[in-house]
């Protein structure tokens, strides 16, 4: 919002602006609001400042004085303040402050847009009325209705479009979220945070919408939702003599450094430094002392460049670079990592991007959920797709909440949960192909099915024997697949499904003769215990 001091003339070449509609062309108005797609308003401050303590303040700021050339009688002599709405969606607004005819909305994205208009310039009734009419719309079309009120901070729509998604002989309530998503468009979701689709998630598998709770806020952080940093790693401070440069942080914290030193680290810094080039990234700038007696020597002028990181982010760089990081005890989160790793690719910083990336790779495997969606936050698809492969090793998703939600798209949770059906799926189909597999095999047919009276085996010079059915595969290959699908499928699954744990099976259920049976078992408890013993033996050597 722009006041323009000449509102008497166009500049050479400006498409002449039109005049809207009535009543917005009444030369009894004192002040004109320009839109986006040049449209003039003619409005009254008096009913603007009543209706927008927004507009209230600023038409009490001092005016621009109007063009010499017009007179207060040309209706044009007027104010103008140039506004960044489009003149349909102003009009709209103009019309709920004015009493005349009101333009009756029909979709929920106009009333959304005029809404959010409203909430801009703090239009009180406005804002009741409209989103009173966004409301209406939670009985055909919840979920939308739903989003468009994250996006605008509506709680109490966002909790009656819930409501309605519970309601009985709602899709909600015979399909779970993600696949209601899916039928619908995940663009259903725009505007929605990750945050705002868990809590979501929540509501519908608790069956009910807690009105104490918000659905648009995010839950108090636990002191424990972020690992701190280790201290040292918060500050810098070098106390190699001769600092030549300053490193400022975007949130104005200042860190002395050397330039030799961030030099063998960074060429574009190198560049900066020597060459005459300017850092790629923000600025650089000079800082000396002024106003001193010309006889006193002034101290060398410190170069100070401004890099894109926060102060934590800075500190934790230069820590970095001049080796004093240690890695064994340092955990940062990942928001920070995903700073460094983008400053450090920018200017060139190949050993430092090595350490971030190392970093990241273990708070990744600790975090993954957390990792995930700051990657996405961040635009990093390949770190996001490696974090996604390890939420599937969680055992607390999709319950786990983390802060790292609120500041990614709803859109994101969804492919989330996607990727995990779609694993549970490739899961359970290898898992039936492997029990058609030994149900095909040519054995099992001829010898081993429940059906055959070969289960009965007779060894030379001794009594019948019985052999369990082998069936016993296809009823433990069945349960490994509950178990998976149901818990995480990316587990271990070397225990469940490797040969050291299928030969364990058979023996339990006596899948061979007992003197097979035995060796077997031998055999299992050497494998099972001599790898551990090595290792003790090993261990104890001094």
């Amino acid at each position: 919002m722009v006041a323009d001091a000449d509102a008497g003339s166009s500049p050479p070449g400006e498409n002449i602006p039109s005049t809207a509609s009535p009543p917005f062309d009444s030369e009894s108005a004192d002040i004109t609001l320009r839109t986006s797609d040049n449209v003039d308003f003619h409005v009254h401050r008096a009913v603007l400042a009543i209706a927008s303590p927004v507009f209230a303040t600023m038409l009490e700021l001092p005016q621009p004085e109007r063009s010499q050339s017009l007179t207060t009688s040309d209706p044009l002599a007027r104010s103008r303040v140039i506004v960044s709405e489009d003149s349909k969606t102003l009009d709209v607004l103009l019309r709920l402050c004015y009493p005349v005819a009101k333009t009756q909305q029909r979709d929920m994205e106009g009333i959304a847009s005029v809404l959010e208009i409203a909430m801009k310039y703090e239009m009180e009734w406005p804002i009741s009325f409209l989103s009173k009419e966004l409301e209406t719309f939670a009985g055909q079309d919840p979920l939308r209705t739903w989003a468009v009120a994250c996006r605008l901070g509506l709680d109490g729509v966002a909790h009656t479009a819930v409501a309605s998604l519970l309601q009985p002989g709602n899709a909600a309530k015979t399909l779970d979220l993600t696949n209601l998503v899916h039928s619908e468009g995940p663009a259903v979701l725009d505007g929605a945070s990750a945050g705002h689709y868990f809590r979501l998630r929540g509501c519908l598998r608790q069956g009910k919408v807690d009105p104490d709770i918000s659905l648009i806020s995010p839950p108090p952080l636990h002191p424990s939702s972020f690992a701190s940093l280790d201290v040292s790693s918060l500050q810098f401070f070098s106390e190699i003599p001769g600092h030549d440069v300053i490193c400022r942080s975007r949130d104005g914290v200042e860190f002395r450094a050397h330039r030799a030193i961030l030099s063998m680290q960074s060429p574009a810094l190198k560049r900066s430094f020597f060459g005459g080039e300017t850092p790629t990234s923000d600025s650089t700038e000079a800082e000396s002392l002024s106003g001193v007696d010309e006889a006193i020597p002034k101290p060398p002028t410190l170069q100070t460049i401004v890099l894109g990181l926060s102060h934590r982010a800075l500190a934790l760089l230069l820590n970095i670079c001049y080796g004093e990081l240690d890695e064994t005890v340092t955990t940062p989160e990942p928001p920070l990592l995903a700073e460094l790793m983008a400053v450090s690719e920018e200017y060139e910083m190949k050993q430092v991007l090595a350490v971030v990336k190392r970093l990241w790779e273990s708070c990744a495997r600790r975090r993954p959920l957390d990792a995930y969606f700051t990657a996405i936050r961040y635009g990093s698809p390949a770190s996001a797709r490696a974090a996604a492969k390890l939420t599937l090793s969680s055992r607390a998703f999709p319950e786990q909440y983390s802060p790292s939600m609120e500041h990614a798209p709803a859109r994101s949770y969804h492919h989330l949960m996607r990727y995990h059906q779609a694993c549970e799926s490739a899961v359970a189909r290898e898992l039936k192909s492997a029990r058609d597999s030994w149900r095909a095999n040519p054995a099992y047919q001829r010898y081993l099915s429940p059906t055959t009276s070969q289960s009965n085996y007779t060894p030379s010079g001794k009594e019948k024997v019985h052999i369990g059915e082998q069936e016993w595969l296809v009823t433990y290959l069945q349960r490994a697949e509950r178990r998976l699908v149901s818990s995480n499928v990316g587990r271990a699954l070397e225990p469940v499904l490797g040969s050291v744990a299928l030969l364990n099976e058979a023996k339990a259920r006596r899948a061979f003769c007992p003197p097979v049976n035995d060796v077997l078992g031998q055999l299992l408890d050497i494998g099972n215990t001599l790898p551990l013993k090595l290792t003790s033996a090993i261990n104890e050597v001094i």
